[in-house]
């Protein structure tokens, strides 16, 4: 749990986020134990479930008036998700990036680190869109990190793939939160800008098998940014949605990877997460990544549920994102008009695919043995054929 990891990395000397590690377990008397380890903490802190993950069990807290409330919604919150309504407090760090160092280590004592993932734009303390390498992490502190992040790792004799989750602050230091001891929705970030398969190697490290890889043959190569695709609704605070799949193509292409598990005509429900897929695309450089992720966004036709598509578009172009200096309150402070667009009207949407069945949209593809595919007469893609027209 979180509170044995965080004791574990004080005293293995892993920077750890200020807080207090006495668990207040639910159904207990804990008002007075609460107040008290809040009052050491300081305000604005964070209460947070020891068995959670996945932003479950938190809850912030400015003052201390509105400490009980949250924290009894806290740990109900906990003891549904997760069986165990235990809350720890931890002070809250604001204005702060959330960084991720990817590790692998084997049962032969190696340990190695792929670099960093950012994961800052979040939204209910979930991740929505995540890349590497970061903006905001130089050789150097990168260098710091991937350290840490083996030092934790070794500390408790990991074998496996893991995440060593951390916050960098705005002065440059950074703190342990948590460790993954799995492979994260966002691993193929890494896997892109590295070429290392981390399902592959997982499997080899259980196996028995050496790691095979050193520190130093591990490398940067361009830039990744992955998109999660959400039925969800984010004009009513991202409530997730349900509905018949009626349409589903995701976009493919040269630095595209989409990985689904859901597919036309499935139905989505209340009873699994509302995640329906990662957009991930690879280029040189963060620009380059950013306009693929758009484009491909742009042409990822999903209908029949409400998704997080169009609100992804448009956090993806926001100037701050582009800057490269979002934060994980971004979301909390920005005004939501900024990432969502305006209703179209049913009516224009009615005319304009009245004129699109007008104009043969939708018919069967083109006839390779027609007379039409002649030297002279266009190609298959021309839209006079795909229109089932002959050129003028």
């Amino acid at each position: 749990d979180k509170i044995s990891a965080r004791s574990r990395m004080i005293e293995s000397g892993v920077p750890v986020i200020p807080g207090d590690e006495v668990a207040i377990p639910d159904n207990s008397d804990h008002l007075g134990t609460l107040a008290s380890v809040a009052a050491r903490v300081g305000y604005p802190l964070l209460l947070k479930a020891s068995a959670g993950g996945g932003g479950k069990g938190m809850r912030i807290v400015r003052e201390p008036k509105m400490l009980r409330t949250e924290y009894e919604a806290a740990s109900r919150e906990a003891s549904a998700a997760f069986g165990n309504g235990t809350v720890y407090v931890e002070r809250l760090l604001t204005g702060a990036r959330h960084i991720e160092i990817q590790i692998l280590a084997d049962k032969y004592g190696n340990c190695i680190h792929l670099n960093e993932r950012d994961c800052s734009l979040q939204r209910r303390h979930q991740k929505v869109i995540e890349e590497a390498p970061s903006s905001a992490v130089s050789d150097e502190l990168r260098k710091s990190m991937g350290e840490a992040a083996v030092l934790a790792a070794k500390s408790v004799d990991y074998v496996g793939a893991g995440t060593v989750e951390l916050l960098l602050s705005s002065n440059g230091d950074f703190y342990f939160l948590e460790m993954n001891t799995r492979l994260q929705v966002e691993h193929p970030v890494t896997e892109m800008i590295t070429g290392v398969d981390l399902v592959q190697k997982q499997l080899e490290i259980a196996s028995g098998l050496p790691l095979g890889i050193s520190q130093d043959s591990v490398s940067i190569s361009g830039h990744s940014i992955e998109a999660r695709i959400y039925a969800e609704d984010a004009k009513i605070g991202f409530l997730p949605a349900i509905g018949k799949l009626a349409l589903w193509r995701p976009p493919s292409g040269p630095g595209i990877r989409v990985d689904s598990g859901v597919k036309e005509g499935d139905e989505v429900t209340v009873n699994f997460d509302p995640m329906l897929a990662k957009l991930i695309v690879h280029a040189p450089n963060r620009m380059a990544a950013i306009r693929r992720l758009e484009l491909a966004l742009s042409s990822f036709v999903a209908l029949g549920v409400t998704t997080n598509i169009g609100f992804l578009r448009n956090a993806l172009t926001h100037p701050v994102f582009i800057s490269g200096n979002i934060t994980t309150d971004f979301l909390d402070n920005a005004p939501m008009t900024e990432f969502i667009g305006e209703i179209p009207d049913p009516s224009v949407l009615v005319a304009i695919a009245s004129a699109a069945k007008r104009l043969g949209a939708g018919k069967s593809g083109v006839n390779t043995n027609s007379r039409i595919l002649d030297d002279h007469s266009g190609h298959a893609y021309d839209p006079f054929i795909r229109l089932s027209r002959r050129l003028p």
